[in-house]
């Protein structure tokens, strides 16, 4: 996971979920087929569990600034998925928890549509077949 493009420290955990938002238009048409679907609106949201090794985040959340998130999972340089959310915006910690490993803080977060990437999330999947990127 990298947090504008430097390597986020010390994340446990990460849950990132999409949701188009289309809704179906419930009539049914005389060939018994649903009218349409109706556009929405997208929202990406998760949440994000670090030790708390610096105040990044916390910084980040308390200032109600944006920044770009990427998570990825690789297998290798020919093989990988990659989310990158261009503006996301971090909810206040909840409230630390003490364990053996140190101090956890879990942040919730809210992705925006950001005007310079002209989108909110940018998906980027390669494999090992030459020359295919998919974005």
């Amino acid at each position: 996971m990298s947090r504008n493009g430097a390597a986020l420290a010390q994340v446990t955990g990460a849950r990132l979920t999409y949701a188009n938002g289309m809704e179906m238009v419930r009539t049914i048409r005389a060939d018994r087929k649903v009218e349409g679907v109706d556009p929405g609106i997208a929202r990406a949201t998760g949440q994000i569990t670090a030790r708390f090794a610096d105040t990044t985040l916390l910084t980040q959340a308390q200032n109600g600034t944006a920044a770009e998130f990427a998570f990825s999972y690789t297998i290798d340089a020919n093989r990988s998925l990659t989310f990158t959310l261009h503006e996301v915006y971090l909810a206040l910690a909840k409230t630390p928890v003490e364990g053996p490993a140190g101090v956890e803080a879990s942040f919730e977060f809210r992705a925006a549509y950001n005007a310079t990437a002209t989108r909110m999330m940018t998906v980027l999947l390669r494999n090992d077949q030459a020359e295919s990127v998919y974005a």
